[in-house]
């Protein structure tokens, strides 16, 4: 898959306990290193994805303490701002 530089994603959310899901406009951005980040790094924490999800629902980021975990949320899709696809976690 191409992974262009772009300065803008949008982030494809879903809270598996309740099954909603949020879109989140992002200036995290997309470089070489940023499927790792959601895979398999700190973007893959339930931590960060709660945060993520609260920003997504127009909430601030949660200064709360969050224990890491894995499985809450998943990542549905996260786009480029021309809707090219670049990770997804949703079963093939």
């Amino acid at each position: 898959m191409h992974e262009p530089d772009h300065t803008d994603i949008v982030i494809d959310i879903m809270k598996m306990s309740t099954g909603e899901r949020r879109t989140w406009q992002s200036d995290l951005g997309w470089d070489k290193h940023s499927k790792f980040l959601w895979k398999d790094g700190n973007f893959s924490c339930d931590c960060n994805r709660a945060s993520f999800f609260r920003q997504a629902g127009g909430d601030e980021p949660s200064a709360q303490w969050r224990d890491c975990s894995d499985g809450e949320f998943r990542v549905v899709a996260i786009k480029s701002q021309t809707g090219q696809l670049l990770y997804s976690e949703e079963p093939a």
